[in-house]
């Protein structure tokens, strides 16, 4: 689930992160990345090697 050819949204955000249009993002929780933690942390390691952040507003637990 974090191919960016499955998720497109992630792909665009990706390409950003490369091009220098946004330095990272924000989500509102682990969460809307996803529920698993392999994946987030999959999805997180692939922001980090493209020179970017995601950055979370709560933690997993405060909803």
């Amino acid at each position: 689930m974090t191919d960016p050819a499955l998720r497109p949204q992630l792909a665009r955000l990706f390409t950003a992160i490369c091009h220098g249009e946004i330095h990272g993002t924000v989500a509102a929780s682990q969460t809307n990345i996803s529920a698993l933690d392999e994946v987030y942390e999959s999805a997180l390691a692939a922001s980090r090697a493209r020179g970017g952040s995601l950055t979370l507003a709560h933690s997993k637990t405060t909803f």
